[in-house]
């Protein structure tokens, strides 16, 4: 059977209502993409298993990731169901190498993105936009796509809600009371919470640049980039032991393990963790030592009622509980 571009108004209807796909834009635009390419191929060639073998080697020949080639496995998995055909539906995808994240933001830093005033055409309107989206990519680890489709009816003083992302789920993602003035601060000039001054809807390459921009201005040298404060925010959960789990409720992924990649994924965590071991803990440095103390205390104290002070002088390390 061939598969023709005539084919693609009942193919997106079935993904969208029958298999729950989203049908956001974005996400039919990804899936048509890798449609048309398919149907280059089968448009003249019979849609079955032995060669849809062939597509995928000429695919790999063009040395693409693995995770750009499972796309494609996945496009295909759904189109052999739609076409009745089932030939495909135990088609192994390929591995993908892990690959550990390699720079994640700090606290202080997602602090030092959102807060730098930078100058714009329209200083004003721009820095609190970008503070407000900065804080809530960083606090609520969502998809910049999540962030900029978030409309004024989807937020409320402790939550906002996130419809239909990705997996093609709506989910509803707590927020903290300064982020959510930050967020009514905002002028109203459309449906969606976040635009450009005139109006028109935000687009991800722009807060791209300007990230890149406030962090140059802020002595970052770290890569900054949308989607590395859902890197971030995953990696810091995980590493203040909150459980993968609910992390993964939070961020929207549907298998926990696709969270689980984030967790201590920094070489620099595996150092000192890796001196636990009794064989090992004698060559843990005064540095690793005070470094691991301060995460521990960190974790463990409320600072609501209390101011806590650490001090590092001397080759001496002085934790001080002030009662307020």
């Amino acid at each position: 059977m061939f598969v023709t571009q005539d084919l693609w108004q009942s193919f997106q209807s079935y993904l969208t209502i029958e298999k729950k796909l989203s049908n956001k834009k974005s996400n039919l635009w990804a899936i048509k993409s890798r449609y048309n390419k398919v149907t280059e191929y089968f448009s003249t060639t019979d849609f079955n298993k032995q060669n849809f073998n062939l597509f995928m080697a000429k695919m790999r020949a063009n040395n693409h990731a693995p995770s750009h080639l499972n796309n494609f496995i996945k496009l295909a998995k759904h189109l052999d169901k739609f076409l009745g055909l089932n030939e495909l539906q135990d088609y192994n995808y390929f591995r993908e190498s892990f690959s550990p994240t390699k720079d994640v933001l700090t606290p202080e830093e997602i602090k030092k993105l959102a807060e730098i005033e930078m100058n714009y055409k329209f200083t004003q309107f721009m820095n609190l936009r970008q503070k407000a989206l900065i804080y809530l990519l960083g606090t609520t680890g969502c998809r910049i796509g999540e962030a900029i489709d978030l409309q004024w009816e989807d937020v409320f003083n402790d939550h906002v809600i996130f419809r239909e992302t990705k997996n093609g789920d709506s989910r509803m993602v707590p927020i903290s009371g300064e982020l959510y003035q930050l967020l009514n601060d905002l002028p109203r000039k459309r449906a969606e919470v976040f635009s450009s001054y005139r109006g028109s809807k935000l687009a991800s390459q722009g807060t791209n640049a300007d990230l890149q921009k406030r962090a140059k201005s802020a002595g970052i040298t770290k890569h900054v980039y949308n989607h590395l404060f859902r890197h971030s925010f995953i990696t810091t959960m995980l590493e203040q032991g909150v459980d993968s789990l609910d992390v993964a409720v939070i961020v929207g992924h549907k298998d926990p393990k696709n969270t689980m990649r984030y967790k201590n994924s920094l070489l620099s965590h595996f150092k000192t963790v890796i001196k636990a071991h009794p064989l090992l803990k004698s060559t843990m440095t005064f540095e690793q030592m005070t470094g691991k103390l301060k995460d521990l205390i960190q974790k463990s104290i409320s600072t609501q009622n209390c101011h806590l002070i650490i001090k590092e002088e001397n080759n001496s390390f002085i934790v001080e509980l002030v009662k307020v």
